[in-house]
């Protein structure tokens, strides 16, 4: 299942701010970033009962097209959160707030083949990425944190493929439950 990710709704006009300052793509960074936000899909967080429920709540988040996370929600320079991320994962919500230290593996080559996905544990030292080269040789990019991938994808398509996996802390996530609707009280 792909990932859905998701940001507090009151935070749009920051993520809006940072837009003009940010290195991203020129097809997002010449955009509106109502481009990339789906306003009609909205996530409730309850973080006392470890849930998450489609619906009206008084802080929504809203969800972001998944690609425009590394850059606008993931600072790559500062590697943090700039803002409070959802990741939906099917039945699994990862929580993340703002100023979530993060790390940052990136790979570049002809070909990138991932061999982790969102959710997934990751060890230290363990195969994050093969690359194949130009010269058609195998390379390996390993993790050099523990944690659990909560991005893995391609940023910017070009020639060479440049995939980046964010990995964070288990300990700085919050894992909620998605429920179709809140559990009565």
């Amino acid at each position: 299942m792909f990932p859905h990710a998701y940001v507090r709704k009151s935070s749009l006009n920051e993520l809006r701010s940072r837009m003009s300052w940010i290195q991203l793509p020129l097809e997002v960074a010449l955009s509106d970033l109502n481009n990339f936000v789906n306003e009609k899909k909205r996530l409730c967080l309850d973080l006392e009962r470890g849930e998450a429920y489609e619906d009206d709540c008084e802080d929504p988040f809203v969800e972001i097209m998944y690609n425009v996370v590394p850059g606008l929600v993931v600072d790559l320079v500062e590697k943090r959160t700039a803002t409070d991320l959802a990741i939906e994962l099917g039945n699994e919500v990862l929580y993340l707030e703002r100023g979530t230290e993060l790390e940052i593996v990136e790979a570049s080559g002809k070909r990138v083949c991932p061999l982790i996905k969102e959710g997934d544990g990751v060890e230290e030292g363990q195969r994050i990425f093969y690359i194949v080269t130009g010269k058609l040789e195998v390379r390996v990019v390993r993790s050099k944190t523990r944690g659990v991938a909560i991005y893995v994808g391609e940023v910017v398509p070009s020639e060479l493929q440049r995939y980046v996996a964010v990995i964070v802390d288990g300990s700085r996530i919050r894992k909620l439950v998605k429920r179709t609707q809140p559990r009565s009280s």
